[in-house]
């Protein structure tokens, strides 16, 4: 994986490594990114900014978040999340081809998916190993349609399913037209997080880029105000 500390200013980081997973993804490259920092440092801002420039270049945008519930996060929120944003933006024809066989289980996950299955018995469920393969074939046919862009927010309220649903991706998307890039609070990861050794084994990725942002330093605070006013700031407004 490539680590990079702080790059000022964001866009630096545009043109770089991060849009270039962009460049290699429409051509049949995955690409996966992590982008982490502390609470309110920027993380956020700089996905939605990738996320604009993603569309403009033609991408689908899919984005979900993990939700803080007790210890564990609520159960597969961000795939809940995306699977919405993607039953509430797509003509119901060309949602049926996309969800294809995985209409059925995904539908388990979020009724509006498949109206029908509602009255049907759900006792038997949707097996780990199925939904993970349901969610693989459903990515590979929404990229062949346009180059995808799935956003995962927050992976530090990540539950389990999550955490080996983010796995499974980096470990098995190959040949299709997905970015997949996932944030989360470096200051939230104790010793003891569950997340933690799966950062480790992901660093050791040539294939995932990790990217840690850190606060600005007192030139990039006043290079980041010059460029809000319109003019050079003030040393005591850059001090406050």
């Amino acid at each position: 994986s490539t680590r990079q500390s702080t790059l000022f200013p964001y866009t630096t980081l545009f043109r770089s490594s991060l849009t270039a997973l962009f460049e290699h993804a429409a051509d049949g490259e995955p690409g996966f990114a992590i982008v982490a920092g502390e609470a309110g440092v920027g993380k956020t801002r700089l996905v939605t900014e990738l996320a604009g420039q993603a569309a403009d270049s033609g991408f689908t945008i899919l984005a979900g978040h993990c939700v803080e519930l007790g210890a564990e996060g609520l159960p597969l929120a961000p795939l809940i999340d995306a699977l919405r944003t993607l039953a509430r933006t797509t003509a119901r024809t060309e949602l049926a081809d996309v969800l294809g066989p995985a209409r059925r289980g995904l539908g388990r996950l979020l009724p509006e998916l498949d109206p029908g299955g509602a009255a049907e018995p759900a006792a038997d469920g949707v097996q780990v190993s199925q939904l993970l393969e349901l969610v693989l074939g459903l990515l590979g046919r929404l990229s062949a349609r346009r180059p995808l862009l799935l956003v995962l927010e927050d992976l530090h309220w990540s539950d389990q399913s999550t955490r080996e649903l983010v796995a499974f991706l980096i470990r098995s998307l190959r040949g299709v037209r997905v970015v997949l890039l996932a944030t989360y609070r470096s200051d939230e990861l104790n010793r003891r997080h569950p997340l933690r050794p799966l950062i480790a084994s992901w660093d050791r990725l040539r294939t995932v880029q990790h990217v840690e942002l850190s606060r600005f330093e007192p030139g990039e605070v006043a290079a980041q105000l010059g460029a809000i006013l319109g003019t050079e700031p003030a040393a005591g407004l850059v001090d406050l």
